[in-house]
């Protein structure tokens, strides 16, 4: 059990392992730290770890203590996120591609390693063979998603990505798309920022049952307790909201 577990997992993952064998302990984040995972050090020396910080305030001993210098990185700077620690002075995360292992009795002083690094991957191809072989690759990271028993839904802004995932959706699924592919957009009232042209063209070219809401700023004051909750720590723009509404846009519809 260690760093080569990691890398048999394909996709965002976090998890923790303990060995009852060995007395060993295993936790690992996902390559790119898309699913989150946080550890605070006990006073007694124990090691807690969470998916949301939140979770901490079960412990006894945990006391809610601000980290002066990420608060000060935030509103001095607007940047977060760009480091180990936390808003939450002495609760820390793995970062993406990081892993921690020790054996029991010593886990109070376990530091976290790295599992993976990204690294170029040389191509001597030309233009059409690159294009070629990042299509394969999407078709593929798609086909392993599609892994469902229940309904096939995306989220769609409009933008390349997105729609570029949408689209390869309704290639592979074939002629059972319209029954089982959804998506979901957020629109704006201002014209630079909505996308609801480009969104259209992407349910109208692949026949997906498109669903949209509309985000305004009356709806983040009045949510913005519950969202500031769920984060649980700083947020770098409304965009934030915006996914909020679309996540619970798509829960209502499933």
């Amino acid at each position: 059990m260690g760093r080569a577990l990691s890398r048999r997992f394909n996709g965002m993952f976090a998890f923790a392992l303990f060995d009852r064998r060995t007395r060993r302990f295993f936790a690992a984040r996902d390559r790119f730290g898309v699913k989150p995972l946080y550890y605070w050090r006990t006073p007694a020396g124990g090691l807690a770890l969470a998916s949301e910080i939140k979770q901490f305030t079960a412990h006894p001993a945990w006391r809610a203590r601000v980290n002066g210098q990420r608060a000060y990185d935030f509103l001095n700077w607007g940047i977060h996120d760009h480091t180990d620690e936390t808003l939450f002075a002495g609760v820390h995360q793995l970062r993406g591609g990081e892993f921690l292992s020790a054996p029991l009795d010593a886990l109070a002083t376990a530091r976290p390693q790295r599992w993976y690094e990204l690294q170029p991957a040389p191509f001597t191809g030309d233009f059409t063979a690159g294009a070629t072989r990042f299509r394969e690759l999407l078709d593929d990271s798609v086909r392993l998603r599609l892994r469902a028993d229940v309904p096939v839904g995306s989220c769609l802004s409009g933008g390349l990505d997105s729609s570029s995932i949408v689209c390869t959706v309704r290639a592979q699924l074939g002629a059972d798309a319209t029954a089982r592919q959804k998506t979901f957009s957020a629109y704006s009232d201002v014209a630079r920022f909505d996308e609801r042209a480009f969104i259209a063209e992407v349910t109208a070219t692949t026949g997906a049952a498109g669903y949209h809401v509309l985000p305004d700023a009356d709806g983040l004051l009045r949510e913005l307790d519950a969202l500031a909750w769920h984060q649980d720590e700083p947020f770098g723009s409304t965009s934030i909201y915006a996914q909020w509404c679309v996540c619970r846009l798509a829960r209502e519809t499933a």
